[in-house]
């Protein structure tokens, strides 16, 4: 899902909760005119005054003195309806209309930045997004376990802290990560758990396995794949979010074409200083081999290269 579909389906249910929001005011004063009908005159009586004070404010002819007694009159009426409701056992605002959010008044913007309310919105669709991505639901630091890896568990540890470390200090500074290993050994787990807790800081993150993202590539190259699919923003999320990961590097099948797209999303998001994370079989001298000396050194010059060493962790959990 790319990012302007999840602000979208963020907008929309904003939306529609501030609008069953706003509706419980007529509703309020349903319940109270039908208990108390002097309140209910009262507010007509405020709401009449406060229609004829904004009319003449508006006009650019009413005499000063005009506007001055509709303002006392509103003002009289005000005082009214609140000593009533006051003396009805409720709040003397009771029947103003309150918005949700106190800061933004319910526009989900202060000025031109999106007011926090908004935001909590946009970061539930993107957890969301990329919990539809991730496996198990269990991606959590606290679920790497260091005892599956014996005489490894101290290096892993480090491996442990420098993801962490990553995940909740993220920022344009944060390092580029490098997994690679034997099959089993937890690096898409290790990853999905950075993929969480940097979304959950707000920032857009695409998880995606390299086969998948060749797929995608092919069908915005060559025009392949659901006619009905934004093929553009689905490709150009690659390079626009702010953390990409790249699952199981290597498991495509290599070709000219592989090799340049890897090489173009690589290079695009160094250029412009977003962050990268990979997994892979390969090691840094076998990127060489299936690729080329420049996906090689890009890789192993600007990204944190950690081999993640042990016994397959699926298997040993097997035979417990």
């Amino acid at each position: 899902m790319t990012n302007e579909q999840i602000i979208e389906n963020a907008k929309y249910r904003f939306e529609k909760d501030i609008e069953a929001f706003s509706e419980q005011t007529p509703e309020r004063r349903s319940f109270v005119f039908s208990a108390h009908p002097e309140i209910k005159e009262a507010f007509s009586k405020t709401d009449a005054a406060s229609s004829a004070l904004l009319g003449a404010c508006a006009g650019l002819n009413s005499p000063r003195e005009t506007i001055e007694a509709l303002r006392i009159k509103y003002n009289l009426a005000l005082s009214d309806l609140r000593t009533l409701l006051i003396s009805a056992g409720y709040a003397p605002d009771l029947l103003d209309y309150k918005p949700r959010c106190g800061v933004c008044h319910d526009t989900g913007y202060v000025n031109t930045a999106v007011c926090s309310c908004f935001e909590r919105y946009v970061q539930e669709e993107r957890r969301k997004a990329l919990s539809s991505l991730l496996s198990t639901g269990n991606e959590d630091f606290n679920n790497f376990s260091l005892k599956y890896y014996n005489e490894y568990s101290g290096h892993m540890a480090i491996i442990l802290e420098t993801a962490k470390h990553v995940a909740y200090k993220f920022d344009k500074n944060s390092k580029n990560l490098y997994f690679y290993g034997a099959t089993g050994l937890g690096k898409t787990f290790l990853s999905a758990c950075i993929a969480r807790v940097v979304a959950d800081g707000g920032f857009t993150v695409v998880y995606d396995g390299f086969t998948s993202i060749m797929s995608n590539a092919e069908g915005y190259r060559f025009g392949r794949g659901d006619r009905g699919t934004d093929l553009q923003e689905r490709y150009a999320q690659y390079f626009d979010c702010d953390l990409l990961i790249i699952d199981d590097l290597g498991s495509e099948m290599t070709t000219a074409f592989t090799i340049s797209v890897l090489y173009d999303i690589i290079n695009s998001r160094l250029l412009s200083d977003r962050k990268t994370i990979i997994s892979s079989n390969l090691s840094p001298e076998e990127l060489t081999f299936r690729y080329n000396d420049k996906i090689a050194s890009r890789i192993c010059g600007e990204f944190e290269v950690l081999h993640f060493d042990g016994e397959d962790i699926r298997a040993q959990k097997k035979n417990i």
